[in-house]
């Protein structure tokens, strides 16, 4: 069975997060939705949604990590320490790495873009 782990932060983009989690489930992919606080978090578009668990509570491993974007979403995911920790990780174990919209500015950030192309929103900034 494959494994996902989808991130969430504050001002997360709505459309992304769920479009992600509902086709990768009807796919047969186990998804679980991880946030990088307890409880509530609002979307960029104000919705509120909850995670599945907290980062500090993953233990185990998966086969994909995704982040989807939203501002002030991905600032929130790449000034996180424990995200561009896992980014890393995943890339360096050679496991599927992906970001949507404005999200790969956080893979940039990670270090793991060097020498290769990648699309990002036109209106991100430098994060």
């Amino acid at each position: 069975m494959v494994k996902a782990l989808v991130l969430m932060a504050d001002g997360f983009e709505e459309i992304e997060l769920s479009s992600i989690v509902n086709i990768l489930r009807r796919g047969g992919v186990i998804v679980t939705i991880v946030s990088l606080k307890e409880g509530l978090l609002t979307g960029s578009r104000g919705i509120k949604m909850q995670a599945d668990a907290s980062i500090d509570s993953i233990k185990e491993t998966y086969d994909m990590i995704i982040l989807p974007g939203g501002s002030p979403g991905y600032v929130n995911l790449g000034n996180d320490r424990r995200v561009l920790n896992l980014v890393n990780k995943y890339h360096a174990e050679g496991k599927i790495v992906a970001a949507i919209c404005a999200a790969p500015s956080v893979l940039a950030k990670a270090g793991i873009l060097t020498r290769k192309k990648a699309t990002v929103f036109r209106e991100w900034k430098m994060i």
